[in-house]
């Protein structure tokens, strides 16, 4: 079976701010949206329709052009408060009704597992509809399904209080339709306030059969900003084997622990240490003293001497002196003045929230840095708290303690006066040299 896929790309990037357009970020050279696309086509899926909205339609139609063997098509959501729903519809005529469709969003980072499971279930059984439900141990805030013999599903329970999940098996947008005229019936059919939830409900009530299938590997949707680092993380695990171009250059002093891979150009100064695994990109300065570990580092970065970097991602053309660095996020061009630190750990060792449109969100993480948008500066000396998040296009002046999220295009400095009087020297010092 190689069904039609619907890739929904449309959302807006607003919880992950100040990361924009989070299919656009990179992780080894390539964007969220191409790691997507190669976890499709590794399991056999080639026939993808992406569906984007007027502002990245563009930029998604020229990532892909590059892509081989593999038959894209693109559709345009124009209401965007449509969500799911408006996206399918969106693709529904660029589509071959009498051929299968799966559905999946862009924001869900699975492993090719879950696409080879649910195509050999769907192979193998008579029901119409399949689910991919991530199996979790623990209480997850999302939608459940609930299943009865032979994992048919009835019910998507949004978010049940603790202890009453009706399974363990959360949902994610991974659905396979092998008759998509009854989803793209339904959904016209729904009145616009109903969404997609809505949608799949009556399929269920009227008897269509839906089978959840179980998932139980790597997923992470991108929600907030710190999910990121989650993703990174995983990527960086999955390191097949250490890389080394054959063009780096790499003193005899450094130390090079696990598995890395060091792109073209890199150069390792001496005693620099690197723990893996750790992502290298090309032409990246590691220098004297340096130590980087469990870390993505992007490409034309300068790690500069003395920096600490520990489980963080670093964007592209990144500079840093004398700095430490801990489960950040840093998107493109951020440079770091000497001294300059991020706080990654509370005092009292408790989970670290951070504010997301106004609402205080506990990120779930004891450890959680700085959060940098694009073209940041930030002076030296400067301290920024745990879970601080900086809007692109800032200048932040030296000797700060950044305490709360700074928006967007600002210059932010303290006032303050250097006092000078005489110094009456022979009442202090008693020798004069």
């Amino acid at each position: 079976m190689n069904p039609q896929v619907i890739l929904l790309a449309a959302g807006k990037s607003s919880r992950t701010w100040p990361i924009a357009e989070k299919i656009f970020f990179r992780f080894f050279g390539k964007t969220v949206l191409e790691h997507q696309i190669k976890t499709l086509s590794s399991a056999g899926l080639t026939n993808i329709c992406i569906v984007g909205n007027s502002d990245n339609i563009e930029r998604i139609q020229t990532i892909t052009s590059s892509i081989k063997n593999i038959h894209f098509t693109f559709a345009v959501q124009k209401n965007l408060n449509e969500g799911q729903r408006g996206g399918i519809l969106a693709a529904a005529d660029k589509i071959n009704h009498s051929k299968p469709i799966l559905i999946v969003c862009s924001n869900d980072i699975v492993d090719k597992s879950a696409f080879v499971s649910l195509l050999s279930s769907a192979e193998k059984s008579e029901s119409s509809v399949y689910l991919v439900g991530k199996k979790v141990d623990n209480y997850f805030p999302g939608g459940y399904l609930r299943v009865i013999k032979k994992n048919l599903v009835t019910h998507i329970v949004e978010k049940p209080k603790p202890g009453n999940e009706p399974s363990n098996l959360v949902t994610l947008l991974i659905h396979l339709y092998k008759n998509p005229s009854i989803l793209i019936k339904e959904l016209q059919l729904q009145k616009e306030k109903d969404g997609y939830e809505d949608c799949l409900q009556n399929i269920f009530d009227s008897g269509v059969p839906a089978e959840a299938v179980e998932y139980e590997d790597f997923w992470q949707a991108i929600k907030y900003p710190w999910h990121f680092l989650d993703i990174g993380m995983n990527f960086l695990q999955n390191i097949p084997k250490s890389f080394i171009h054959p063009s780096v250059k790499i003193s005899k002093t450094a130390i090079l622990n696990g598995s890395v891979y060091i792109s073209e150009g890199v150069k390792i100064y001496d005693y620099a240490v690197i723990n893996g695994p750790v992502f290298l990109g090309k032409n990246t300065v590691v220098a004297n003293h340096a130590l980087v570990r469990q870390s993505h580092i992007g490409e034309n970065c300068v790690i500069g001497h003395t920096t600490e970097i520990a489980r963080s991602i670093i964007s592209d053309y990144c500079w840093t002196h004398q700095n430490f660095v801990g489960d950040s996020i840093f998107d493109k061009n951020v440079s770091l003045g000497a001294g300059t630190r991020t706080g990654n750990l509370r005092l009292d060792e408790r989970e670290i929230s951070s504010f997301i449109k106004g609402e205080k969100v506990n990120s779930q993480r004891i450890k959680l840095g700085s959060i940098i948008g694009k073209n940041v500066r930030i002076g030296i000396n400067t301290s920024i708290m745990p879970g601080v998040k900086i809007g692109s296009k800032n200048f932040i002046g030296a000797g700060l303690v950044c305490q709360n999220d700074i928006i967007e295009n600002q210059f932010t400095y303290e006032k303050s006066k250097a006092v000078s009087k005489q110094n009456i020297y022979e009442t202090i010092l008693r020798k004069d040299f």
